[in-house]
Formats: C-alpha cells, structure tokens, sequence
C-alpha cells in the first residue's frame, strides 16, 4: 500500500479551493495526464466521477464517490478501477492572521492506494504516484489562473 500526503499554504479561501476540487468536469482543463472527467452523479454531500488517466502510452478509467462537506473537505472513495485500494482525503484550512483577518488555506491531500495486480503495479505505480504528486501544485496553479484574474 502507498500512502502520499502533500500540503501548501495559498492566498485563496477555502470555498475558493473546495470549488476547483469539486469541478470535476473541469478537471481535463488544467490537468495533462487526465483525457477525460465525466461527473455521474451529483447530491448535497456527494459526487461520483468517471476519470481517463493517460500517460506514458497507458490509460486507465477511475470511478470514484466523493462524499463533500464544503467547504473544508472532500473523500474520495474508489466505485471502479484497477485497484484493490484508492482512497483520499482534500482538506482546506483557514489561516487566519493575529487579528483574526483571514489570509488564506491551508491545503492537504492525502492518498492511499493499491493496485489489484502485481503486473499493474510495474506498469502504473509510478505513473499514478507521479500524478498524484502533481495534484497539489496544479489546483494551487488553478486557482491563481481563475481567483487572480476576478
């Protein structure tokens, strides 16, 4: 089992970055590895997702549920896909200054997976742990792109 956990501090609210998280549609926009995101369902407190994941010449489909309670977190949870094991967490922390003025979010991702098969393994595992080492970095470049411009 791989676990990965990865943080940043950015100058956006958390309903700004709950907001780009819970685009799921959008995601193909801003994330070159991803071919194509389709949001099957949508309630309150959840979503389920279809995601393509291509890169290195391979491609997989991913279905998720992620159960939402906006603005300050996101769980994942795999429906369908080449794993025995995929689940994350996005939590968005408010960083309030000495004043109690808020300056920002904390981010933090957090991902366990593992993969149905051996042969699976040796053909994704470094291209999946890749890709989620980039998912941080790519909504923080998101949000600058859509929340700078407003």
């Amino acid at each position: 089992m791989r676990e990965l956990t990865r943080t940043a501090l950015v100058s956006f609210s958390p309903a700004q970055m709950f907001a780009l998280v819970d685009d799921i549609a959008r995601y193909p926009e801003f994330l070159p590895w991803l071919t194509a995101a389709t949001e099957l369902k949508r309630t309150e407190t959840e979503r389920v997702g279809r995601l393509t994941i291509s890169r290195a010449g391979l491609s997989e489909e991913i279905t998720t549920r992620n159960i939402v309670q906006s603005p300050t977190r996101l769980a994942m949870q795999l429906i369908e896909g080449p794993f025995n094991v995929l689940e994350g967490t996005w939590t968005f922390a408010a960083i309030d200054d000495d004043q109690g003025i808020a300056r920002g979010t904390r981010i933090k991702l957090e991902v366990r997976f593992e993969f149905k098969s051996r042969l699976t393994e040796l053909l994704l595992g470094r291209v999946f742990e890749s890709s989620c080492d980039t998912l941080v970095d790519a909504f923080t470049r998101r949000a600058q792109q859509i929340y700078s411009r407003a």
